[in-house]
């Protein structure tokens, strides 16, 4: 589950050279697309802790993966740097969806040891998910073009939500929280 949110943040960075050039963009445009991925984050946690109280873990985790895995793969066919920056801010909007409402997932669903366990299982996969977004992309951007590599990893994303809707449990103690009010206050 985290190693597509953690691979959407990292795998920008090998490509904004061959995005600057393509656009020809000043490396302070390019830097923008960090920027506002990371607003985006910000914004979207927020979002994500009174949605996912009300509608559900595991739906909103998987909800959370498609929405990331389709401005991924829009970038094969953005025109500007300006539209490469929105699409960043859509990555940014939808990792919390993954990383927060899974935290919140794993203290529902297990308790001590298992606990534990399952937090370090989470932990490595961030990890790995930041190694592998660089890693991958990199590599990627030697055989193909950026936005082709984009579109690779959109298309991975979106087996992720798959993988994620069949193979993560349903929730057992999950109990849904509709009063948004009290949320919405707590925000204020």
């Amino acid at each position: 589950v985290t190693i597509g949110g953690t691979l959407a943040m990292h795998m920008f960075i090998p490509a904004l050279p061959d995005a600057a050039q393509h656009f020809g963009s000043s490396s302070a445009q390019m830097q923008q697309t960090i920027t506002v991925y990371i607003m985006g984050m910000a914004l979207g946690q927020l979002i994500y802790g009174p949605a996912s109280d009300a509608l559900g873990r595991k739906a909103m985790v998987v909800a959370s993966v498609c929405a990331l895995a389709l401005p991924t793969m829009a970038m094969i066919q953005v025109e500007s740097v300006h539209g490469l920056t929105v699409l960043r801010f859509l990555q940014g909007l939808a990792v919390p969806g993954v990383t927060v409402v899974t935290i919140a997932y794993i203290g529902e669903e297990f308790r001590g040891a298992a606990m534990a366990r399952v937090m370090a299982v989470y932990v490595a996969g961030n990890v790995l998910g930041g190694f592998l977004g660089r890693f991958v992309l990199g590599h990627l951007t030697e055989w193909m073009s950026w936005r082709a590599a984009f579109g690779v990893l959109g298309g991975l994303n979106l087996a992720g939500a798959v993988l994620v809707g069949r193979v993560l449990p349903a929730s057992r103690h999950f109990v849904p929280n509709l009063r948004l009010g009290g949320a919405l206050r707590t925000l204020g």
